[in-house]
């Protein structure tokens, strides 16, 4: 039986970890690029069998996994680990975080529509089959914030706020501009998502998922998608304990 295991999501601007027992995962923690505050919580783990490493950004993955091996033998969940059927034109394109999600939301006989709200937005769709049947990206809040500081002279650098902004009408710049990236953002999920589910031949179970999805959470819970804040991190796990079963003697 396997024991405690890590569970590794190292993402484009933020790493989360939990521990997992028995299938179950503990609670999130959250690092930065710089490894040393990683390095200091690891040491306060008890024993692990073993961690499960997935990432959409590689070059993060040396440093990583030299860090994370004196703690543990450290599995690297790739495409190829997920166990979907992919059926878009360039399967090895995918990014693993993409099929992660859609394997940890497939339950047999049911397909999913997730969502998942990080520096990129992606929705992806899994059948009833499972098969992945592809999706569509777009930038992320943060994203869009940056972009529209660093490609105007006088719109200011602005942060996510905690909650969505109830005003749609902005009365000045700093309003305006959270208001047309925030509410033009939430638009643009439901009416993806909408559109995405008038092409499927079956109806799916809706999930939201990602770093900022919390902001957008009970706006989304009224169109009937259920927030799962761990899903990528069940998805590694899933394949990370069935990697590392085939791989025991």
């Amino acid at each position: 039986m396997m024991g405690s295991c890590l569970v590794v999501d190292a993402g484009n601007t933020t790493l989360k970890a939990a521990l997992a027992s028995s299938g179950n995962l503990g609670g999130v923690s959250r690092f930065g690029n710089e490894l040393g505050g990683l390095d200091v919580w690891l040491s306060t783990l008890p024993p692990l069998d073993g961690i499960f490493v997935a990432s959409v950004a590689p070059q993060r993955l040396p440093g990583l996994t030299r860090l994370l091996s004196r703690y543990a033998g450290v599995l690297h969940i790739e495409n190829q680990h997920v166990g979907l059927v992919n059926q878009t034109l360039e399967p090895q394109k995918t990014g693993v975080d993409r099929l992660l999600n859609c394997l940890a939301a497939y339950n047999h006989g049911v397909g999913a529509l997730v969502v998942d709200v990080g520096s990129a937005v992606t929705w992806d769709v899994v059948s009833p089959e499972g098969k992945f049947l592809g999706g569509a990206i777009a930038p992320g809040p943060q994203l869009q914030l940056l972009s529209l500081h660093q490609h105007t002279e006088q719109l200011p650098a602005l942060g996510l706020p905690g909650v969505l902004p109830e005003a749609v009408l902005g009365l000045d710049s700093e309003q305006a501009i959270l208001s047309g990236v925030l509410h033009g953002l939430l638009a643009s999920l439901v009416g993806v998502s909408q559109a995405m589910e008038l092409s499927l031949p079956f109806k799916p179970v809706r999930i939201l998922t990602g770093g900022y999805a919390g902001l957008f959470a009970p706006a989304m819970a009224a169109n009937g998608f259920q927030h799962d804040p761990l899903l990528t991190l069940r998805g590694i796990y899933c394949a990370g304990a069935k990697l590392m079963e085939s791989r025991r003697p």
